[in-house]
């Protein structure tokens, strides 16, 4: 969430890329900004650039041409927002990571609304602390997701658009029969709360309310420690992408 209403979506991607390429200090020279730069599918000039603001930022330290990312606790710190709630990230998700992130934060929103329908029906969250909801929908509406990134409605539909594009959320129309036949349209334009929001089908009038979405991701409750297994698990992430402190395994 902070790195997408910052405009630092970039500079998280690079700052995760240097994380799972060493175990805590790594030297950095044109060989590595390449490498960084073909695997992103981003311009060695874009790397370069990224690098000096997460140095000028104190996300990463540097020494000569020594190079050591911060913790997230130490992150934590300084843009101070904390979260409780983690969600997995592997390395393939850095290619489209502003998707990712958007579709964390709205599978977030997802899951904390499917969290307290599940509360409310007494089925109760997963066991070993696995609060994920997957299958379950539940509606957000794109106001909702312009509050939380700060930005447009226009915006919040394109993001959630992204997220579902590469695979993080799912989506599906939400329309209610209203019960009435074209022939009603004036009177349901004039007196309806939100006439707006209707669309005709073949023979009667519907109402549209917020789409119904699913998330695609793994979330966890956050530990003090989060773990970095390389390859196949990825990283316990955080949904607000900030947060946690890693430990290589």
């Amino acid at each position: 969430q902070y790195a997408v209403r910052n405009k630092k979506v970039r500079n998280l991607q690079i700052l995760l890329k240097v994380k799972f390429l060493c175990s805590g200090t790594i030297e950095i020279n044109n060989d590595t900004i390449k490498k960084i730069a073909d695997e992103l599918n981003v311009c060695s000039k874009t790397v370069e650039s990224h690098l000096q603001r997460l140095v000028d930022d104190k996300w990463i330290g540097k020494r000569l041409a020594t190079y050591y990312p911060r913790s997230f606790a130490y992150l934590e710190d300084i843009i101070k927002s904390p979260i409780n709630m983690a969600v997995e990230v592997g390395e393939n998700d850095l290619v489209n990571f502003k998707a990712f992130c958007v579709g964390a934060v709205i599978g977030n929103l997802v899951r904390s609304k499917a969290t307290g329908k599940k509360k409310n029906s007494e089925v109760g969250l997963q066991k070993r602390g696995n609060t994920s909801t997957a299958s379950l929908y539940s509606p957000v509406a794109n106001s909702v997701i312009a509050s939380v990134f700060d930005c447009s409605m226009y915006s919040a539909s394109k993001y959630k658009n992204i997220a579902r594009k590469h695979g993080y959320i799912k989506i599906r129309r939400n329309f209610e029969k209203t019960g009435l036949s074209k022939e009603h349209i004036t009177l349901f334009r004039k007196y309806a709360h939100d006439a707006s929001k209707c669309k005709f089908t073949k023979d009667q009038i519907v109402q549209r309310h917020p789409d119904l979405v699913k998330t695609q991701m793994c979330f966890k409750r956050r530990k003090k420690t989060i773990h970095i297994i390389r390859g196949y698990r990825g990283i316990l992430f955080l949904a607000a992408l900030f947060t946690a402190r890693i430990v290589v395994s």
